[in-house]
């Protein structure tokens, strides 16, 4: 029995509303499940498609991120490989210096030497200093390459092949391309103003004639030492090596030893010089440059002269300084020459062509122009190459003279020619601006030439 909710009146069995107050009724099952319609069930239906495994998924998607990753990776080492990456990490490695990445990008290959950190930094830093060279010549050297070249060369403005561009006949990995920069040597040519000059280079020697050539030299600091082993004196030099001075990746490297020397006179050409007791060899002649040597006393020089009655030999002189050392004979111990007398008017003549010799000789060395006085002296004579020789002297040392006075005073003929002593006196200028006045006592000898008369040789001379 069921009643309204509403308003308590009874309800039949399945009535929906109350008939009294119109309240719709919630249906309420018996207990009796039979009361009630069976509800059919459909068997469900199979689906078309089987819902796919976890594991199946798993590996769909492996996969897929295998290939994006696979794809990623090949689009990475295209551009890594790519001119353009290439070029931009070799910039970077010249701006910043960094020595790990010159080695990884740069084929030392062409350089004869173990390439230390110290000297890929300075090869680095001659990069940097070719900085717009290096940057137009790769630009230019990658477009040619990617368009069918196979070899560029980077130059600088003055000539000289920095660097070679090269691309690889082999693929990397079979796909992509390869680039090698590679590193252009230089060549040293070395010469030296003193002879048997020995060079160093990291630590190798050689011996340097009249010059030495080292070859596969990486552009950077580089030093080249030298040392010389004189008679007298050693002296050690060094040079650096102007890379930015080259032409055509060559290089002049110059040791210039600095040593000292001096000038060595006599007033006879034809004595020898020794030195420490020991004899040169050489003719003092006009002067004698001797050197380099130690100015501390250690050298000790005098000359010999071979007379008709035996050796004639000057007191010694010790090398104290760089001046000039004169070494004198007495003229006492000199043999006396036989002459025989001439008519005056020789003497006159020889005389007027002395004069005229002394004058222009003196305004040849103030011109520097051996020209000038050329024609008054024997061809075939001492004072020929002496007087040029001198001449050039007198210029290297900025020195002027004036002359004051010339005098004759003593003339005769002998089987030579003819013996002439003149006195003359001068003003010396020096380049320093101290001025000097001084007498020599100057014996000529003059021959005949051609019919004229010309000076043979300076005899001997005598500072009074």
């Amino acid at each position: 029995m069921k009643f309204c909710k509403n308003c308590g009146n009874e309800l039949k069995p399945g009535q929906g509303f109350c008939t009294k107050c119109g309240h719709k009724q919630e249906e309420v099952r018996a207990a009796n499940p039979s009361a009630y319609p069976a509800k059919h069930h459909e068997p469900q239906r199979a689906h078309s498609k089987k819902n796919m495994s976890k594991e199946a998924k798993f590996t769909w998607a492996a996969i897929g991120v295998t290939l994006l990753l696979l794809f990623g990776g090949h689009k990475f080492l295209e551009n890594h490989y790519s001119p353009h990456k290439v070029l931009a990490g070799f910039e970077e490695t010249i701006d910043k210096g960094n020595l790990d990445g010159a080695r990884d990008l740069i084929d030392f290959t062409a350089v004869n030497q173990q390439v230390s950190d110290k000297d890929l930094k300075s090869y680095l830093q001659f990069l940097r200093e070719n900085e717009g060279d290096v940057t137009k010549g790769l630009n230019e050297s990658f477009s040619s390459i990617t368009q069918g070249s196979v070899s560029e060369s980077v130059f600088s403005g003055n000539g000289n092949e920095l660097l070679r561009v090269m691309k690889d006949t082999k693929k990397k990995w079979g796909l992509y391309e390869q680039y090698k920069i590679e590193a252009v040597p230089f060549q040293l040519t070395v010469s030296a103003n003193l002879p048997d000059v020995e060079v160093e280079y990291r630590g190798t020697k050689s011996k340097l004639k009249e010059a030495l050539e080292i070859s596969n030299i990486l552009p950077g600091e580089q030093v080249i030492k030298g040392s010389y082993n004189g008679e007298y004196s050693e002296i050690t030099q060094e040079a650096g090596v102007d890379f930015q001075g080259a032409s055509n990746n060559m290089v002049d490297v110059f040791l210039e030893f600095e040593g000292d020397y001096v000038f060595i006179y006599s007033n006879e050409y034809d004595s020898t010089l020794f030195v420490n007791g020991k004899s040169t060899g050489e003719k003092i002649g006009s002067y004698y440059e001797l050197g380099p040597l130690p100015v501390d006393g250690s050298i000790v020089l005098h000359a010999e002269y071979q007379g008709e009655n035996g050796v004639i030999t000057t007191a010694e002189a010790k090398v104290m300084n760089t001046d000039d050392v004169f070494l004198e004979f007495k003229e006492e111990e000199f043999n006396p020459v036989v002459v025989t007398a001439v008519p005056e008017d020789n003497a006159s003549s020889i005389e007027e062509f002395m004069i005229e010799y002394i004058n222009t000789s003196v305004d040849a060395m103030n011109e520097g122009d051996f020209s000038i006085v050329k024609h008054l002296l024997h061809p075939d004579g001492k004072s020929f190459p002496e007087s040029k020789d001198y001449i050039d002297y007198v210029v290297s040392k900025g020195i002027k003279e004036d002359v004051l006075s010339i005098d004759m005073i003593d003339f005769e003929e002998i089987k030579e020619g003819y013996s002439v002593t003149m006195i003359e006196e001068y003003d010396i200028h020096y380049s320093d601006g101290t001025t000097n006045n001084k007498s020599f006592k100057s014996t000529y000898l003059v021959k005949e030439h051609d019919s004229q008369l010309k000076v043979w040789s300076l005899e001997s001379t005598q500072e009074l």
